[in-house]
């Protein structure tokens, strides 16, 4: 709402409906404002199902298209390189038959697809003629299947139940967790925010702890596990503090993140 005066003009962006309906059409939440000289008031409400952290910016329309232009560019140049990836993998499933190969393809699917781009906040721009209500529902869902798709590949690949008895228990709870969150969020239509940050957030203990574990009896491929998940691990951390404002953001929203996604997907499928 822009309050000018005696009256206030107003523009919407309604979660149910697409993004050809909203006064710029674009999957972000873009406003086209004309302001009176002078000082001007703003009024924004929100509804969401998570946290949101806003970056309020005012730039001129030809400036932003460039913006929007060079992110999308990057995200799409991200989605080829994991798609590539889950197809080299999918190759290699068709020809040795071991799973480790398709656990692979369903990370790349799950982990570095959905829940990497949902993170970011770019599923709605790759998905433009959905209404974001239509996909909000599975936010959190994404969250628990790409944990659970990434825990089974972890599972194999580092051999738990020969190299690392002791995360075994472990893998368990954390599965189950993942269970009870895709429940949660489907049956509430997108809660399960506290469950995410109780199960997820002990993912990169669970990790990082296993293949050391691995590494310590002999699994000679668990070195590349580990820096393949401590690169996405310190990739996390850093976009966490930048969303707080407790570090400099470096380049677009997400940015980072998938960059750091990017690097742990390679490493491990030519590991």
């Amino acid at each position: 709402h822009v309050v000018d005066g005696r009256a206030a003009h107003s523009r919407t962006a309604r979660a149910d409906e697409p993004s050809s309906a909203r006064d710029v059409a674009d999957p972000s939440f873009i406003f086209r404002l004309q302001l009176p000289e002078g000082d001007s008031t703003l009024l924004l409400r929100m509804v969401s199902h998570e946290p949101v952290q806003l970056r309020l910016t005012a730039e001129s329309e030809e400036h932003l298209a460039t913006t929007l232009g060079r992110q999308h560019m990057a995200w799409t140049a991200y989605i080829g390189l994991i798609g590539g990836l889950a197809l080299y993998n999918f190759f290699l499933w068709l020809t040795l038959r071991d799973r480790v190969y398709l656990l692979y393809v369903g990370m790349a699917v799950f982990t570095h697809g959905l829940t990497i781009l949902h993170m970011a906040g770019m599923t709605y721009v790759f998905l433009p003629g959905v209404p974001p209500a239509t996909l909000a529902p599975w936010g959190m869902a994404f969250y628990g299947l790409g944990g659970f798709v990434a825990a089974a590949f972890a599972w194999q690949y580092l051999q738990i139940p020969r190299f690392g008895p002791w995360s075994r228990p472990f893998y368990y709870l954390f599965a189950a967790g993942c269970i009870v969150l895709i429940a949660v969020s489907l049956a509430t239509g997108g809660g399960g925010y506290q469950i995410a940050i109780a199960t997820l957030g002990t993912a990169p203990l669970l990790l990082i702890g296993s293949g050391i574990e691995a590494l310590w009896r002999g699994h000679k491929p668990a070195r590349w596990f580990l820096v393949a998940w401590a690169v996405l691990c310190a990739s996390a951390a850093y976009s966490a503090l930048s969303s707080v404002g407790i570090a400099p953001l470096i380049g677009f929203q997400g940015g980072l993140m998938g960059v750091g996604a990017a690097a742990e997907g390679t490493l491990l499928s030519f590991a």
